[in-house]
């Protein structure tokens, strides 16, 4: 997913209302040199998997997630099919976890998926609105409800090395039937630990300040009208992920500055690079505008949740229609700078790709390779495509689409320069 993207489909996260102590004043920040070293290498394409007729393996029907074990076999979230395809190192077809359902081990809307340190693999199941946790055989253990803190919802999930996940909190929350006390949005994005023990709730490692969301409500207590407006397109986002050893690396501010979080919560360093945020300029918003009617016909970041008589269920993707697309465009508000980071991802070795702004518009800019002690590797080309997910011998998963707009899977092997 390009970041813009990313950011679009993520505007209705995040969280829970805890609140932890300020970074000290006077943190160590690590500073970069700010002119960019080129990194060679080539990508060297392996095998795909994603057809229009074929095998029912091989046919997927929007695929959200995908995931690496520490055997090098791919898993794919296929989400309206509600299943989970395993394939081995060479790209043949292993077997199927779970399928369309309510049923134990069935699932309704896979969202995101992810190996635990133990070898346990776990849908976050939208359509559930739980954790499915099933183990390295296939074999159905039991469901964890995601709970308050989380939400109804889960794009982003990491595995924890001390085990669990790691998932962004709910930024928004009801409270008594709707929003007021105890509900409403936060202003803070937290990043959640989850055990997944039955009866657990998950802990608040990290929060950080995020874009503000408006909400607006109507009507009475037992029939409530609920709107939530995105922040600004070009707002800083909280960008996040998890390094090897259980820290997080996190991006918020409209400057070139990452910080690093031991796994204890407390900040240990910042990394920066003399790399400044730019003007949006009329281009840039155009460019997004015609991203965000895309998104919008196609189901892309398209979420529902529908509360009737207090039961609340949820579910993902399906067009808008001509109206709500035009007026979704009519009201586009937009930030008056392009933050210098767009996103930030990690390696399973604990290398950080840090992906920049471009130039213009609202594709991927350059991406620096560096390590969490501020050491910078090099920069990649701007418009080299950023994989979904790492495995740890250098193979990387890309989602694509081929000439007849079918989902596929494709895996390459990064240089080593590059991880």
């Amino acid at each position: 997913m390009l970041p813009f993207l990313k950011r679009l489909a993520g505007s209705a996260q995040a969280l829970a209302l805890v609140l932890l102590p300020a970074a000290a004043a006077g943190q160590q920040t690590v500073d970069m040199p700010g002119e960019d070293r080129a990194l060679a290498g080539q990508i060297e394409d392996l095998w795909s998997v994603g057809v229009a007729e074929g095998a029912d393996h091989e046919m997927f029907s929007n695929v959200a997630a995908v995931a690496f074990d520490t055997d090098g076999y791919l898993y794919v979230a296929d989400r309206d099919n509600g299943r989970v395809q395993v394939f081995d190192r060479d790209g043949s077809f292993v077997r199927q976890i779970g399928k369309k359902g309510q049923g134990p081990g069935e699932l309704g809307q896979p969202l995101a998926l992810t190996l635990t340190a133990d070898g346990k693999i776990v849908v976050a199941d939208v359509g559930r609105g739980a954790f499915s946790i099933f183990t390295r055989d296939g074999e159905f253990e039991r469901n964890v409800l995601f709970g308050a803190a989380v939400g109804p919802f889960v794009r982003q999930m990491h595995y924890h090395s001390g085990g669990g996940v790691v998932v962004p909190g709910a930024r928004f929350r009801f409270g008594g039937g709707g929003p007021g006390p105890g509900g409403g949005a936060s202003e803070k994005q937290a990043i959640l630990h989850h055990d997944l023990a039955e009866g657990s709730e998950a802990r608040v490692v990290y929060e950080a300040d995020a874009p503000q969301m408006q909400v607006r409500t109507s009507g009475s207590a037992d029939n409530r009208t609920v709107m939530v407006s995105a922040p600004p397109v070009f707002a800083p986002d909280v960008d996040w992920a998890v390094l090897p050893g259980g820290g997080l690396i996190v991006s918020n501010g409209v400057e070139y500055a990452i910080t690093v979080v031991s796994p204890d919560g407390q900040v240990s360093h910042r990394l920066a690079r003399p790399i400044e945020a730019r003007p949006v300029s009329e281009a840039d918003r155009e460019a997004a505008r015609e991203q965000r009617r895309q998104a919008m016909s196609s189901g892309q970041g398209m979420i529902r949740v529908e509360a009737n008589n207090g039961n609340r269920s949820t579910s993902v993707g399906g067009s808008a229609s001509d109206a709500m697309i035009r007026r979704a465009l009519e009201n586009m508000n937009f930030a008056e700078t392009v933050p210098a980071i767009q996103d930030i991802e990690t390696l399973p070795g604990g290398r950080i790709w840090v992906i920049r702004a471009p130039d213009a518009g609202v594709d991927a800019g350059p991406i620096d390779v560096i390590d969490a002690d501020g050491t910078y590797r090099g920069t990649l080309p701007a418009g080299t495509t950023v994989p979904v997910a790492f495995a740890s011998d250098g193979r990387a998963a890309y989602i694509e689409r081929d000439e007849w707009d079918v989902a596929q899977v494709v895996v390459r092997r990064l240089p080593a320069a590059w991880r």
